[in-house]
């Protein structure tokens, strides 16, 4: 069989992979890996040189397969999605990709992939995230389209992970498996849902790592340091490169510019901000940090959040509001002057300071809407019911309404206001031991290496005999 390893993305990330890969070979006995970053040179791996954002002057396009009417129609949903997530590419530079831009993009794209999947015989496509970075969601749904499986990890928490084939249908194990449990049992959770479970439940309010503001200039020289560390022949390759420092000067005038568009942007939301009156009854809205996975593709149709707030302002009654509070690290992208004055139009949308404590406004809530968010997890913990708009592993949980039509959302709105429905912390913790049964306890992102308690060697036993049960469900075949 022939595996493609995509979203590995640099020399970082293969840590946790090599050794994996090496087993995997053996046990399924795998003929070739395509990679498409950089590797661990004694893997034999052969790079899969994709287009980015860039064409790559090796392609022949001559000779590639072309598009017919019959894939593009089963591409149309890929299409849709994969246009908006193309937000992305503004964060790299500064003039708006139009429209023209983004559709060759990604005809171009779909064609190379199309053609690299059939002559190369892809029997599995393997990826180290949730699609989301453009290019790899359109190999991903290719993959779909043609009955490729797919497996991909989803990075829930610090050292917690699973391992999935359909962005759609995150949490479904977990939800047939909490569906077994008997309710009201008194269970022990394990490491490092028990650490999740008490950091949620102290009284002092937890942050997350990610959240928490980094020197860039001490973030810049670790990651250096890991790189040297890592592997040195890449980093020196890579060093000496003309290209390499070309493109870190550009990105970093890129970045000055936004920062400059994002903070007169956020001038004119702070001036239509309002401290909250907590004593009013009102649905809490923390808004996602875009373009991001969360929403893209996680939100699906509700990666436009304004659809969430215009659902919930008709259906909610009249004594009640929405406090919507902008996040905290959001820029210019995915955001303008016209978001904040749609919203403004409609009287029960309340904008909240952006630096006001999200943990109070989840205190005095009635619930929490959201469309992945980390605070309708926080909500749960608070025994606050949550309306999800997305896909997410705790959209199963107990007080959770998941909305993707309007009756949903109704139903949602009922069960909270009018029969009060809220979860209890007792059944919260019986759906952690749900997830503790079915997750595996380790990560494949440096991020998480760094707050991770796992040795390296525990770290690749465990994601190694994950995988090898995720693709026996799949239908793959041991040879050992």
């Amino acid at each position: 069989m022939n595996i493609l390893v995509y979203g590995y993305y640099d020399e970082k990330d293969t840590i946790s992979l090599n050794e994996t890969l090496k087993t995997i070979m053996k046990k399924f006995r795998v003929r070739k890996y395509y990679i498409n970053a950089d590797y661990d040179e004694k893997l034999e791996l052969t790079p899969f040189k994709e287009l980015n954002n860039h064409d790559n002057p090796s392609v022949d396009w001559s000779v590639l397969k072309p598009l017919d009417g019959e894939l593009l129609k089963k591409m149309a949903d890929c299409e849709v999605t994969v246009l908006k997530m193309m937000d992305r590419l503004e964060c790299e530079q500064i003039k708006h990709v139009t429209y023209a831009e983004r559709k060759r993009l990604y005809l171009r794209y779909l064609r190379y992939c199309n053609d690299f999947l059939k002559n190369n015989k892809i029997n599995m496509l393997l990826h180290g995230n949730v699609p989301h970075s453009v290019y790899d969601f359109i190999i991903y749904s290719l993959c779909r389209v043609k009955g490729i499986p797919v497996i991909f990890v989803y990075q829930v928490m610090e050292d917690m992970m699973f391992f999935e084939s359909k962005w759609e249908n995150l949490g479904d194990d977990i939800r047939k498996e909490y569906a077994r449990m008997e309710k009201g049992t008194n269970v022990t959770l394990a490491y490092p849902y028990s650490t999740l479970f008490n950091k949620q439940t102290s009284k002092k309010n937890p942050v997350q790592f990610y959240m928490i503001k980094e020197n860039a200039i001490k973030k810049y020289f670790r990651d250096l340091l890991i790189g040297v560390r890592t592997n040195p022949k890449i980093f020196i390759r890579k060093m000496s490169s003309l290209t390499y420092w070309k493109t870190q000067g550009k990105e970093r005038i890129n970045k000055f510019i936004h920062l400059l568009k994002s903070k007169i942007l956020f001038t004119y939301y702070n001036a239509r901000a309002e401290v909250p009156d907590l004593q009013r009854k009102y649905i809490y809205i923390p808004l996602h940090y875009q373009p991001e996975r969360s929403t893209s593709p996680l939100a699906g149709s509700f990666v436009n959040q304004l659809l969430i707030i215009e659902m919930l302002s008709v259906l909610i009654p009249e004594n009640t509001l929405l406090f919507v509070k902008e996040h905290p690290r959001q820029h210019d992208i995915g955001r303008d002057r016209h978001f904040y004055q749609d919203l403004k139009k409609y009287r029960n949308v309340k904008l909240m300071p952006r630096d006001f404590d999200s943990f109070t406004l989840i205190n005095h809530c009635l619930a929490v809407a959201t469309a992945t968010g980390m605070a309708g997890i926080e909500g749960l913990f608070r025994e606050k019911p949550v309306i999800w708009f997305g896909h997410d592993f705790f959209q199963f949980a107990p007080g959770s309404f998941r909305v993707s039509k309007l009756k949903d959302c109704e139903y949602a709105l009922n069960q909270i206001i009018n029969k009060q429905v809220k979860p209890k912390l007792c059944d919260i913790k019986l759906y952690l031991k749900a997830m503790e049964k079915i997750g595996i306890v380790g990560y494949v992102s440096p991020d998480y290496r760094k707050v991770s308690l796992l040795s390296t060697y525990e770290n690749n036993r465990n994601i190694t005999e994950g995988l090898i049960r995720k693709m026996k469900q799949l239908g793959f075949k041991t040879y050992e």
